[in-house]
């Protein structure tokens, strides 16, 4: 089974978060989550499925798919929402006008359909 990113980092950048983690090779993908309900970080760790089960429709819960990438692809001009491996790090910029400083980003890792569970939220920002 495959483990989430443990090295999860979000930035401010000009079009919104640019987040990055360490490139796990066993994984065929990564599922980034981000919201501002504040009892999600204490639900960890624990698969998403859980973590989310009672989250009230007025909180922001979103998730986003992201693939893992083979090779080197580092432009100095990253465009928002795609991804990109510079250095062994998956660098992905969310651009979300919804998602503020301060608000929790989650990462799991995906191999064979199986998501890894969520061990830990970042604080945006």
């Amino acid at each position: 089974k495959v483990s989430s990113p443990s090295d999860v980092d979000t930035e401010m950048v000009v079009d919104g978060f640019l987040i990055t983690f360490s490139r796990n090779e066993l994984a065929d993908s990564y599922v980034l989550y981000y919201t501002d309900w504040s009892v999600a970080p204490q639900k960890v760790p624990n698969t998403a499925e859980n973590i989310f089960l009672g989250v009230p429709t007025f909180n922001l819960y979103q998730k986003v798919a992201l693939a893992n990438l083979d090779a080197e692809d580092c432009p100095v001009d990253k465009l928002p929402e795609e991804v990109y491996l510079c250095s062994g790090k998956i660098n992905y910029i969310l651009a979300d006008p919804q998602l503020a400083s301060g608000m929790y980003v989650g990462i799991t890792a995906v191999k064979d359909g199986e998501e890894s569970q969520l061990n830990e939220f970042m604080v945006a920002g």
